[in-house]
């Protein structure tokens, strides 16, 4: 969790932190690796937060999705540091 959280970081430099949760889930498939991904990020560093951490957001799960191991299921979402709730429309 600590490579992932600097791996994300190191991604763009407005991401402050992330929550990272690893475990496994049952599927029809079996056993399959899940990683949810919070990324902490201030909603001041930029010019149109919506929009523009809703990009981040894809940009960093894509990133993510070709350095996970085949078959991991990713989630990643977005947290204002501020301590506010998730913007609804930046969830995945």
């Amino acid at each position: 969790a600590a490579d992932l959280d600097a791996v994300v970081k190191a991604f763009d430099r407005r991401i402050l932190g992330s929550d990272v949760t690893m475990g496994l889930q049952r599927t029809e498939a079996g056993l399959q690796r899940v990683q949810q991904v919070a990324l902490c990020v201030d909603r001041n560093s930029f010019d149109d937060p919506d929009e523009e951490v809703r990009i981040l957001r894809e940009d960093v799960e894509n990133y993510l999705r070709q350095r996970l191991l085949h078959g991991t299921i990713l989630s990643v979402e977005c947290r204002w540091a501020e301590g506010g709730p998730t913007a609804p429309e930046v969830r995945k």
